[in-house]
């Protein structure tokens, strides 16, 4: 399996190209957006014949090989690298990337806008430790030693990783980097989503132009329940100027009645009247419902009936064929 590495300038823009025999690589990546993941160099994955091209955007970025090659490392700088390399692997158990993808050789860390990047690279398959070692044999040789924070960061960083392997609460503890706390199910970002999500602004017709109310999805049970309260007194309303002017059009018809055919009435026989048409109409309206319920029962009923009945037509049909052949 060969690997080729070449720098490659189009117009504005830097390039740096892998190239690898193994088609396996070009299923790994070809499916992640890089843009999305914190402090990976963004790349794509194409495939050429029966070579796979990873190419890296590195256009503004300096290789830490080039960047320090004249200057020393100091203890903020020892430390700027090395929590971005454990950020990265975070990233990488979140989107189940294998971590022996990540490349740590100071020719292909980048560093761009002040933020230090690493390149995926998923043909071969690294040691960690290994190259981790590599890593820290490099940073011993460009160590301001005039920097005793430094020096003794690094010198301590490398003695226990050579006795106890290589371990990112050690690096975190000596650099004293603090992990980022993370909520299990969301990031900051996907809170922030949620929350705009859910402050959703509509309209509300009643005044021109148009203002904006929030709805707050929280308190959704309490809402609907107000609105429920005020569609019910305005349907009570509605009820009881009904019953009103149903019962006043009764009387008056009555009273005309009475009137035609030359029968006297007096008050208090018309105040009867009314009250007991009031409360015949007020029992009908208030078990309409109720009535209209068991009307549909009642019809359910009788389609059963009829549907048995006809199947029973139907079955007894089929019996006196058979009996007649």
């Amino acid at each position: 399996m060969g690997i080729n590495i070449e720098v490659k300038k189009q117009l504005n823009h830097n390039y740096l190209i892998i190239r690898t025999d193994n088609i396996k690589s070009y299923n790994r990546f070809k499916t992640i957006d890089s843009e999305t993941l914190s402090g990976i160099v963004p790349f794509i994955v194409q495939r050429i014949n029966n070579n796979i091209e990873f190419i890296y955007e590195i256009s503004s970025g300096i290789s830490i090989e080039n960047k320090y090659s004249d200057e020393m490392l100091e203890a903020a700088d020892i430390k700027k690298i090395l929590k971005s390399y454990l950020d990265v692997l975070d990233i990488c158990d979140e989107y189940m990337i294998e971590k022996s993808f990540i490349m740590l050789c100071p020719d292909i860390i980048f560093i761009k806008d002040s933020e230090v990047r690493f390149c995926l690279f998923a043909a071969t398959k690294c040691d960690i430790e290994k190259e981790f070692k590599k890593l820290l044999d490099w940073m011993l040789l460009h160590v301001d030693y005039n920097d005793e924070e430094a020096v003794k960061m690094i010198y301590q960083i490398n003695a226990r990783s050579i006795r106890e392997g290589f371990d990112a609460d050690l690096i975190r503890s000596i650099c004293n980097i603090k992990e980022e706390k993370k909520d299990d199910f969301y990031s900051k970002a996907q809170e922030e989503d949620i929350k705009t999500f859910y402050d959703i602004k509509i309209p509300n017709t009643d005044s021109a132009p148009y203002k904006t109310q929030n709805v707050d999805f929280a308190n959704n049970n309490k809402l609907k329940g107000d609105n429920e309260k005020q569609t019910s007194k305005d349907k009570k309303y509605r009820f009881n100027l009904q019953n009103i002017l149903m019962c006043a059009i009764v009387v008056v018809f009555i009273f005309s009645l009475t009137q035609f055919f030359g029968i006297r009435i007096d008050f208090k026989m018309l105040i009867g009247a009314f009250i007991s048409i009031a409360l015949l109409v007020y029992v009908y309206y208030r078990n309409k419902e109720r009535l209209r319920a068991f009307k549909d029962i009642i019809n359910d009923a009788k389609k059963e009936i009829n549907a048995e009945r006809a199947l029973e037509d139907g079955m007894t049909y089929e019996i006196d064929n058979v009996r007649s052949a």
